[in-house]
């Protein structure tokens, strides 16, 4: 549909990093949670623009990790 949207997730968490200095980092799994808002507008009869915005809070291995993003996409 178009307009407001609201969307949760929770589920297994895993962080994988990368590095030019030295090997790569990949961590046991964790628990995330994903909260998030936004709103689309319709492009064409099956198609949406959206933008939103996006807080996420996992812990992995003891370790607290949140972000915040603004996101924009499309869904088609």
């Amino acid at each position: 549909g178009d307009g407001f949207y609201l969307r949760g997730d929770v589920g297994i968490a895993k962080m994988n990093m990368s590095s030019n200095f030295g090997s790569d980092l990949n961590s046991d799994n964790g628990t995330g949670i994903l909260l998030g808002f936004g709103y689309s507008w319709p492009v064409s009869e099956q198609s949406r623009f959206m933008l939103g915005m996006r807080f996420s809070n996992n812990d992995i291995e003891g370790e607290k990790v949140s972000s915040t993003s603004i996101v924009i996409g499309g869904l088609w």
